[in-house]
């Protein structure tokens, strides 16, 4: 999920907030894909139940509002640009995802919705970030919290 985040940085996730609130548009989520043999997946949330979610000349909208859901001024802010979504209704109990690295994230446009029980939580912070090899840690980003 570049640039928010990088291979090798774990996250705190906050298993609780979901329990006072279900997740907003905007939301870092984990969740399981059950697809993938319950595999944990960190995504944005872009569309929640009732929305249409729909990608035309680059830009994505919800309910015919465009939505920037890369952090601007990021090297993948223009990857995502070259997007094309066919306008489509996010079922009930159902959560439209998207990865921060554009178009070579998978994500909703891969492989359908989540379901809300899926979800485990919310990212917070990178608590840990590791390098290529097992003693290189990336210090800077350690205690970052997400956005």
């Amino acid at each position: 999920m570049s640039p928010t985040l990088f291979p090798g940085d774990s996250v705190l996730v906050n298993r609780l907030v979901y329990y006072l609130h279900p997740p907003r548009r905007g939301d870092l989520i984990v969740f399981r894909f059950p697809q993938t043999g319950n595999r944990e997946f960190v995504k944005r949330v872009i569309g929640l139940s009732g929305d249409v979610v729909e990608g035309q000349g680059g830009r994505v909208s919800v309910n015919g509002m465009t939505v920037h859901w890369v952090p601007e001024g990021t090297a993948s802010e223009t990857r995502a640009t070259a997007m094309e979504l066919v306008p489509s209704r996010v079922p009930a109990n159902r959560l439209y995802v998207l990865g921060d690295n554009g178009n070579s994230s998978l994500d909703s446009r891969s492989w359908g919705t989540v379901d809300e029980h899926e979800v485990v939580g919310k990212a917070v912070l990178v608590c840990w970030s590791r390098g290529p090899r097992w003693w290189e840690v990336h210090w800077s980003r350690i205690g970052r919290w997400l956005e």
